[in-house]
């Protein structure tokens, strides 16, 4: 789902002043989180798929746990489960046909169309998890039975009441990330090796366990069909356990992911896959190298020509996040960022492996907006989000916000460049300080004075009208850029 990159970096104008009155105010904070990760893939093994056993207990512990409600996934509430009932009815309308229930990419398929009927999906940015302040974003989202009450979610929320609704069916099924937003993955059973007629009696007359291991039972597949296993970053029992940003000290703050950008390169493009990251961090978005694919059509390409043995991925991902808010940014002690990968470890339990070995960290980095008021509290760590079952680690760093000194807003139009530039402490106007925009790579610029209002209009020229990002800065004097610089994008 990522979007233009014009709607994450784009700042808000604030509205007009009003004569005697503290000036409405409205200030962001961009952050682009930046990871640079190995992903190893190894061939596929053929597998056909069975139906589900006919008791929970004989699932591997690993899938078992999947079956439990948790936290945001009440999956024993009334409204879930009358949820299930109709999917259950649609699926098996008699007793002679239960057995399609075992079936889990049938139940699958019957719940999509239930979900497309029965909960609709609003995109517009007040939907979902972001239209209320929240201190944590695992605390963003109600239950699923409140969802399914209100009839109406974004498409994570969806994601969380599928979850709930497929245990709730008695399939197991599992919150990931994939593409910066929630999906699901549901458990698809390997169907039964067929038994030999004839079985030999131990001489002793005991039974006796086969020396041989069982075969695996199993596999996990994403609800999406158009989401690949290599696209998969974290998954986790409870969709709260995957926390991507949260802060103190308590302040109402719009939170929004306004984009993901992903690329892949080759196992011998480590070099370009390195210097396109430190590109990123500098820039704060991704930019097209010749080396650089979509993560799909890489790994499709690498498990094509793949028969024995492992290879690597470089993946390279930029996250887009914009905190904003009424008034004036406060100082915090804390603002963490995470974002979920997939642990190296063996599976719990007997699953059939996929084609992904492991994801390892490789680097990853923060670029902010307003680099002046961010501080890094910490160096850059992991973090286990829960010991298993719950299979999602998480990288995470700790950042602080400086208090602000003055306040520059800025909004690119079709003729030039509208803003405000006021004091940070009480919102008056800078009235006679210099704004100056610049493009890379031109050495045109313009300059204008702010009027009495704290109000600046700058038209611009050909060569600064069509260049791809504008820098925005101001100071007293004309000595601009003092307190901070803002990087703009074509409306």
């Amino acid at each position: 789902m990522p979007r233009s990159i014009a709607l994450f970096l784009g700042l808000v104008l604030c509205a007009p002043l009003r004569a005697g009155s503290v000036p409405p105010v409205f200030e962001s904070m961009d952050l682009t989180l930046v990871t640079l990760n190995r992903l190893r893939l190894e061939p596929v093994k053929t597998r056909s798929a069975g139906l589900l056993p006919l008791k929970s207990k004989e699932l591997p512990n690993s899938v078992r746990e999947y079956l439990r409600p948790s936290g945001q996934l009440d999956s024993l509430s009334g409204a879930v489960g009358k949820a299930a009932a109709r999917i259950r009815r649609a699926v098996a309308p008699g007793r002679t046909q239960a057995d399609a229930l075992r079936d889990s990419r049938r139940v699958v398929q019957a719940l999509g169309l239930w979900l497309d009927t029965h909960l609709s999906v609003d995109a517009s940015p007040t939907a979902g998890a972001f239209s209320r302040p929240c201190e944590d974003l695992r605390l963003a989202y109600p239950r699923v039975s409140a969802i399914l009450k209100d009839g109406q979610t974004d498409s994570d929320g969806r994601a969380l009441a599928a979850v709930a609704i497929l245990r709730a069916l008695k399939v197991p099924a599992r919150v990931a990330t994939a593409r910066g937003m929630l999906v699901v993955q549901y458990w698809v059973a390997a169907q039964a090796p067929a038994r030999s007629a004839s079985r030999r009696r131990p001489r002793s007359g005991k039974s006796a366990r086969s020396a041989a291991p069982k075969p695996p039972l199993g596999w996990w597949e994403c609800m999406d069909p158009g989401v690949s296993d290599a696209e998969i970053d974290a998954w986790s029992l409870d969709a709260s356990s995957l926390a991507r940003l949260r802060w103190k000290p308590k302040q109402e703050m719009e939170l929004s992911l306004r984009g993901w950008e992903r690329q892949a390169f080759g196992e011998g493009d480590s070099q370009a896959a390195h210097e396109a990251f430190a590109a990123a961090l500098e820039r704060g978005s991704l930019t097209d190298t010749p080396q650089a694919l979509a993560l799909s059509i890489a790994a499709d390409s690498v498990l094509q020509n793949l028969t024995q043995g492992a290879s690597s991925l470089w993946v390279l991902t930029a996250q887009h996040w914009r905190m904003k808010v009424e008034g004036v940014l406060n100082s915090m002690q804390s603002v963490q960022v995470l974002t979920p990968y997939r642990p190296d470890f063996g599976s719990w339990g007997r699953e059939q492996r996929g084609a992904v070995r492991a994801l390892d960290l490789e680097a990853e980095g923060v670029w902010s907006d307003r680099p002046k008021r961010l501080r890094l509290h910490t160096d850059l760590q992991d973090e286990w989000a829960s010991p298993p079952p719950a299979l999602g680690m998480l990288h995470w760093y700790d950042l602080g916000v400086r208090g602000a000194e003055d306040v520059l807003q800025a909004e690119r139009t079709a003729a030039g460049v509208d803003g405000v530039v006021l004091r940070g402490d009480n919102l008056t106007p800078r009235e006679g300080w210099t704004v100056t925009v610049s493009a890379e790579g031109t050495t045109f610029s313009a300059q204008t004075l702010v009027a009495a209002d704290g109000h600046f209009k700058l038209p611009l020229e050909p060569a600064l009208s069509t260049a791809a990002c504008l820098d925005v800065s101001a100071g007293e004097s004309g000595d601009a850029g003092d307190f901070q610089k803002l990087l703009l994008w074509p409306p």
